[in-house]
């Protein structure tokens, strides 16, 4: 039932799809915490807008900052 609510477009999941991802991702720390920093609005909109992607194995999924380097010349 999730993967279905989750491959649904944002546009057409209702207020029980979003209540039923919001009950069936509760106990994952960074949706506790995040629920926590929001305003309840705000996090619906997350469940509203979040959608299932699938990676082939080693392809990169995310990028975490840039690597800046300073050469300071005297």
């Amino acid at each position: 039932m999730i993967i279905k609510i989750l491959g649904k477009p944002s546009e057409r999941r209702t207020k029980d799809d979003i209540s039923l991802l919001q009950r069936s991702f509760a106990d994952i720390q960074f949706f506790h915490k995040t629920q926590q920093e929001l305003d309840p609005n705000s996090f619906r909109m997350l469940f509203k807008n979040l959608k299932l992607e699938t990676f082939q194995p080693g392809q990169r999924v995310f990028n975490h900052g840039t690597l800046l380097l300073c050469l300071i010349f005297m």
